[in-house]
């Protein structure tokens, strides 16, 4: 093996009194780290890591009167046991946590001006949505506490509601702690 005498930086002297040039390789240019892609949908867990995810709707026009619950006549998505649909118009919770309540009604163009409000046993939870104008949706979000065996509903206040023919109310019931 030959030992190497540094003379300058693009020059190597050998042993042997022999100049070699070094060969220099151009530096790659490294390609920036792509960062990983965030999850997009995070499902809810119950309190047994499960995710627990429940989606209804109604189909069909339908008058509603006062204090009468909005039918979901559909058969319900359900993911993870926290959650469970007991009929058309009530969903229970099967787990101590908090929860979150979105839901969507359409009404029809006949419609009178009431309003829904989310009803946890019965009694009602965060503001009532109010319809402006007839044929207009009423949409809202509620997140609250709720116990086990306790029932949710979404139910009509001040006047009866008309809901617009084909699909016309939406729910989704999510356990986000």
């Amino acid at each position: 093996m030959h030992k190497v005498l540094r003379v300058h930086k693009d020059l190597r002297v050998h042993k042997d009194l022999r100049v070699h040039k070094v060969l220099r390789v151009p530096k790659v240019r490294q390609v920036p780290r792509v960062p990983r892609a965030h999850k997009v949908l995070q499902v809810p867990k119950d309190r047994l890591g499960q995710p627990a995810v429940l989606f209804d709707w109604n189909n069909g026009a339908i008058t509603i009167g006062i204090n009468s619950p909005v039918p979901f006549n559909q058969a319900a998505f359900l993911v993870g046991t926290a959650i469970s649909k007991t009929n058309n118009t009530t969903f229970t919770v099967n787990s101590t946590g908090v929860y979150r309540v979105t839901y969507s009604v359409r009404t029809a163009l006949v419609s009178l001006l009431g309003s829904t409000q989310v009803r946890v046993n019965g009694v009602g939870v965060g503001p009532s949505a109010t319809l402006i104008g007839a044929g207009a949706s009423l949409t809202d979000m509620i997140t609250f506490p709720a116990n086990a065996a306790d029932t949710i509903q979404v139910v009509v206040g001040g006047l009866s509601l008309t809901l617009a023919a084909g699909d016309n109310a939406t729910i989704n019931i999510d356990k986000i702690q």
